[in-house]
């Protein structure tokens, strides 16, 4: 079940993100961070910069969040999403789940464009978001150092004015569907 996260979840949405942090593939981030750390990121999120949660049995298995691109007020019409998945949840359809409500939540606060910052070599984050319709706007060559190793991060974005949300898009059930698939 997906729903909207409170700050009784941030621990565990802190957990997951630490994953990542230790593996070094999905955020620039190099050490783990508290939860008391994640407070400031956590309370800048709002009604129209959400944070999602994934739970199962009560517990949280991923999450998605929705936050400014940019701050300056003209960028106000564009988001950076971020998914996490926890390790071992990964396979299990979570990640596709939280993008595509995460579309529907962007599309219902009347949003342009969802930009998702993403390491080259992180090629099943690329391929999620490239089946949901999203295009490589660019890549940022070696802007990330990490353990001596220069990285790579690709730019894909979703921009809803230019992807009519017809039904060969968008079906009924308010999912997203890989039109190249169909």
């Amino acid at each position: 079940m997906i729903e909207r996260a409170n700050l009784s979840d941030l621990e565990a949405i802190t957990q997951i993100y630490n994953e990542y942090i230790l593996e070094k593939t999905a955020t620039a981030d190099m050490q783990p961070v508290s939860t008391k750390e994640r407070e400031p990121w956590f309370k800048a999120h709002n009604n129209s910069r959400p944070i999602f949660v994934y739970k199962e049995n009560g517990e949280i298995l991923g999450w998605c969040s929705l936050s400014d691109f940019n701050p300056k007020i003209a960028y106000k019409i564009s988001v950076e999403i971020s998914i996490y998945v926890a390790k071992k949840a990964l396979g299990m359809g979570i990640g596709k789940q939280l993008l595509s409500h995460s579309l529907d939540e962007a599309k219902r606060l009347n949003l342009k464009n969802i930009i998702a910052l993403i390491f080259s070599e992180n090629k099943a984050s690329l391929g999620l978001f490239l089946k949901f319709g999203f295009e490589k706007w660019g890549e940022l060559p070696g802007v990330c150092l990490m353990d001596n190793e220069y990285k790579n991060v690709v730019i894909l974005g979703l921009n809803f004015k230019s992807q009519a949300l017809s039904k060969s898009r968008y079906n009924s059930t308010s999912s997203w569907v890989d039109v190249r698939a169909v």
